[in-house]
């Protein structure tokens, strides 16, 4: 007989991974501290949406990707997400996959830019959550009154 623990281990893996990927933290950076190789987010100015319209889409306010490399004159992001002011429904404008390759985007174009950071902090708290939860789920089941059953009779 296997116990919830047991059952629960194989599990264990993917909820870690799942706490690890919702603690990234993008702090506003500016746009002379971006780093290729990290993830980012990149808003764009009033004038630069109807600009790259034809790259990224109509209305799309915000990418984020990968940064791959930074000059003078553009920042070079793989884009993995892009959000539109297109169809947004109650102030939520929802964000989109984007199938799309490496885009060249002017930072005269970057209203406000965003840097992925690890948080250790909410890492840990995500990692105690999610074993706090599982060792209360674990308790209750363990500790559940049997279930007596009764007899009919006719």
């Amino acid at each position: 007989m296997t116990t919830i623990f047991g059952r629960l281990r194989r599990f264990a893996p993917a909820l870690l991974c799942l706490t690890g990927f919702a603690c990234m933290t993008y702090p506003v950076t500016p746009v002379n501290e971006l780093r290729p190789g990290n993830s980012v987010q990149l808003t764009l100015t009033d004038s630069a949406i109807p600009a790259l319209a034809p790259r990224l889409g109509p209305g799309v306010f915000r990418v984020q990707g990968k940064l791959q490399e930074v000059d003078s004159l553009a920042l070079l992001l793989q884009v993995s997400n892009t959000t539109s002011a297109r169809n947004i429904d109650y102030h939520f404008a929802p964000s989109m996959q984007w199938g799309g390759g490496a885009v060249s985007i002017p930072r005269t174009g970057v209203a406000a830019a965003r840097q992925g950071h690890f948080s250790l902090l909410r890492t840990a708290l995500g990692i105690a959550f999610v074993g706090g939860a599982a060792a209360l789920t674990a308790s209750l089941m363990h500790h559940a009154p049997a279930q007596a059953t009764r007899a009919t009779y006719p």
